[in-house]
């Protein structure tokens, strides 16, 4: 199936990161510290659940990275 028609975990991985990168810089933005506050909280959960990732079977095929040959989902 073609991703453009149907949604993948491949573009949604890349676009979380993205995200996390976009909030990341308006937290750190020294013409709008009162941002951090308010982004503080997102990031938080952001993080979290980016490190939950790594050690999922649907991230580590989305993202090509090899498995090895005994591993069971």
């Amino acid at each position: 199936m073609s991703g453009e028609s149907t949604p993948s975990l491949s573009g949604a991985v890349p676009s979380f990161e993205v995200f996390m990168m976009k909030w990341e810089s308006l937290g750190n933005n020294p013409e709008k510290p009162h941002m951090m506050d308010l982004v503080r909280p997102g990031l938080k959960w952001a993080y979290k659940y980016y490190a939950r990732m790594d050690y999922m079977p649907t991230y580590i095929i989305a993202m090509r990275k090899p498995i090895h040959p005994q591993s069971r989902f």
